[in-house]
């Protein structure tokens, strides 16, 4: 079966060693919820350092959008570059078998 891959644990690191300052889950989860108010224009909006936990674990089942915009618009003003969707979740079609017989069997 295929595996999608998270990265927001390996964002948060990467925005550590730019600011050369320990980001913790709680700082980062009020980062991107202010950047999901932001996009939303909904104050209620909300990620919570257990739900980024989460996320960095890969132990998410539901990703929600406005989440995965937060998050993106977040890091992409910490590392001073365009963070994308592909960034965040990443498809490994490495343990998708299934797949590879389909890819073999095309060419």
């Amino acid at each position: 079966m295929a595996r999608i891959i998270i990265g927001t644990r390996r964002l948060r690191y990467e925005a550590q060693q730019k600011t050369g300052e320990r980001l913790s889950t709680r700082a980062a989860a009020e980062g991107i919820t202010a950047k999901m108010r932001e996009i939303s224009g909904d104050p209620s909006a909300e990620i919570g350092r257990a739900r980024l936990t989460n996320y960095e674990l890969g132990k998410i089942f539901e990703v929600k959008t406005l989440e995965l915009m937060g998050i993106c618009a977040y890091y992409s003003e910490i590392l001073g570059r365009p963070i994308g969707t592909s960034d965040v979740l990443e498809y490994d079609p490495a343990n998708n078998k299934r797949a590879l017989d389909l890819v073999s069997l095309a060419a």
